[in-house]
């Protein structure tokens, strides 16, 4: 009983790195189903890169 919080605590790691693997398992099968199309990649994260692309090409100018 003197190591309850060490099993305690493994426990709960092993069930986030359970769910983690789960859920990128079913990203995976979800991204296989989809047919690749090669436009232009949108959303936020795209939108900061073409903003940083263009300071950057500011710059060098």
């Amino acid at each position: 009983m003197e190591n309850l919080h060490i099993i305690l605590l493994s426990s709960v790691l092993t069930i986030l790195f359970l769910v983690f693997i789960i859920a990128t398992y079913r990203e995976m099968e979800e991204m296989n189903k989809k047919p690749f199309s090669g436009d232009k990649e949108g959303g936020p994260r795209a939108e900061l890169l073409d903003l940083i692309g263009k300071l950057i090409d500011e710059k060098i100018k």
